[in-house]
Order: structure tokens, then sequence, then C-alpha cells
């Protein structure tokens, strides 16, 4: 079991314009937190862009995942994966 959350300050403005995600969170697992942005009309086509020290075959291809960056992150595919999701037609 996890702990319920959610996400007001995505659904309460249109300015979200991608989620920077850790798979391996402490209380609550990456995955459940990607299931509940894709699940979610209002999150759903949010960008999401994971940072892990996981196995990045692991990550891809999850529910709304964009990017994988490995850790440690390298600053310059970091600022390329943002850019990228800044330059998406629906954000």
């Amino acid at each position: 079991n996890f702990p319920s959350f959610h996400f007001p300050e995505a659904k309460s403005t249109s300015a979200t314009i991608f989620f920077l995600l850790d798979l391996d969170l402490p209380r609550l697992s990456g995955r459940d937190v990607l299931a509940v942005l894709s699940s979610d009309a209002a999150t759903a086509s949010i960008p999401v862009l994971v940072v892990t020290a996981l196995d990045t075959n692991r990550a891809e291809g999850l529910p709304g995942v964009t990017e994988v960056i490995r850790k440690p992150v390298d600053r310059a595919a970091l600022f390329a994966a943002m850019t990228e999701a800044l330059a998406r037609p629906d954000s």
C-alpha cells in the first residue's frame, strides 16, 4: 500500500510543462506516480522526464515517459530533455 496523493498544482494551472520524476522514491513507487499521472485527464498529456539510477530499460515505455536520464545526471542531457519538452506543440 502507498499513501494517497494528488497533484493539485498540476491540475489548477496550465503552466505545468513537464514532470521531473525519480522512479526510486523513498515512500512511494515512481511507477505508482506515473500510473496516477497517466490516468488523470488533467495530467495525462504532460510529458514526464524520468531520472533514475536503475536500469534505464526498466523505465522506457512506461506511460507518459518521454525521456529517461541515468544518474548521475549529465547536465547537458537533462537540459536537452527539458528543452525538447518545452518545444512540444502541446506545451
